[in-house]
This record gives C-alpha cells, structure tokens and sequence, in this order.
C-alpha cells in the first residue's frame, strides 16, 4: 500500500518530520515495516510503501488496521488519516509449468550452419510448451549483416527463451540450442 503525504512538512525549526505507523488488529496480517518517516529534508511528494501480507483470508466487512501519526509539523499534529482499502483474496501465483523435454542441443558450429530467425525462435518457444515463459531477444530480428540469424535456446538459468547473435554461440556450450530448420508441431 502506497502512502503519500499531500502538503509539505513545515514545523517551527530544522527537523521536521510526518511519521505514518501502521498497525494490524489481527495476527492474520502482517505489516512491514511498521512505520514510514518523512523529513523536512526529503521530497514529501514520494510515496513510500508499506507491504500487507494476509495469512488467511481476512473478511471484507472487518478493519484490521490501527494508524498512528506522529509530527512536529503543525499540519500533520493530530491528523488522523483515512485508508480505502479492499482486502482481496489471491490464489498465490501459479507454478510455472514443469519444463518439458528440450532437444538435444546442437554444438556451435551446427547452431551457426541452422540460420534461425527470431520467428523460428518464437515459433519453437510455443511448440515446445514454454509460452509461459519470456522471449529475450536483445539483439532485435537479426536479419542484416553477414551472417543474418542466430541462436535460439531455452535458458534454464534464468527461465528465458532466447534469440541472441552469433557472437553469443558460445552459449551452445552450457545451453541446449535448437538447431532444426522448423519447429517441432505444438504439443497436443
């Protein structure tokens, strides 16, 4: 939850600050940190975040929150914000899927002599069952110069498919590379 102060901190002397205390009434859910401090020295315009995690599902009619602020700026003594909040429940985000098989990977030379093109790549991401992951393609289509094309794999490291150059062919060596001239048909 993003928090925003709305007017500049203006106290009698240097020091000036607005400092937001978040608190929870049920042990469900979790606030961090638990307080957001603004000085007069700082742009009071930044929001600052404070991190709500639920444990269960907390009903939508309840009001679990208690909030504290504490200032010596003549605006913000006393203030007692608001928050409109909807508490939601979120299934946790899904698994990716289980890595299928990928092809044996080609050597460097045999990746250099396939001519993949970026399309080819994509093409092979989708056959493959890897459409949840994402597509890295940093060099662009690759379809000028003198040697037109690249490389394609599947980066396990990082859960990327990627196009790359061929000045990166030495990742053939640790990557499996897809060498076919067409992708395999989608998986049924």
């Amino acid at each position: 939850m993003e928090v925003r102060l709305d007017d500049p901190i203006v106290s009698a002397g240097p020091g000036g600050f607005v400092s937001v205390a978040l608190a929870s009434t049920t042990s469900d859910l979790i606030i961090t940190p638990s307080s957001l401090l603004w000085t007069d020295a700082e742009d009071y315009t930044l929001g600052k975040i404070f991190t709500l995690t639920a444990a269960t599902v907390i009903a939508s009619h309840t009001n679990p929150f208690v909030v504290t602020v504490s200032s010596n700026a003549e605006l913000y003594t006393g203030f007692h914000p608001s928050f409109a909040l909807t508490l939601t429940h979120s299934a946790p985000p899904a698994s990716p899927p289980s890595l299928p098989p990928i092809l044996a990977g080609c050597s460097p030379t045999e990746a250099f002599g396939a001519r993949m093109n970026r399309e080819t790549c994509a093409a092979y991401q989708l056959s493959s069952g890897l459409a949840a992951y994402p597509f890295f393609a940093p060099e662009g289509d690759l379809v000028g110069g003198a040697h037109p094309g690249g490389i394609c794999f599947f980066n396990v490291g990082d859960m990327t498919m990627e196009f790359r150059n061929y000045a990166q062919i030495s990742l053939c060596n640790t990557h499996s590379c897809y060498c076919a001239p067409h992708p395999p048909p989608p998986p049924p």
